[in-house]
């Protein structure tokens, strides 16, 4: 995803604050230098089923919780 991307996901979603690309995390880690105050992440799959929780979710894992097959 480059920066035309979510400048349009934004527009499409009627976001009037800008949304920062930062590829390589400079910008979120000088409001969070030690990673500390990361949000959980959490993968909910069909029926509300908890199947990750802590790390960052892949696109391979997402797409193994979509119904099959995906609409």
């Amino acid at each position: 995803m480059n920066q035309a991307d979510l400048s349009a996901w934004a527009t499409y979603y009627g976001l009037s604050f800008p949304v920062l690309q930062d590829t390589n995390a400079a910008t979120d880690r000088l409001y969070d230098p030690n990673s500390r105050s990361r949000p959980t992440y959490v993968l909910i799959g069909p029926g509300a089923e908890i199947l990750s929780i802590g790390s960052p979710v892949t696109a391979s894992a997402i797409e193994a919780a979509l119904p099959n097959p995906y609409p």
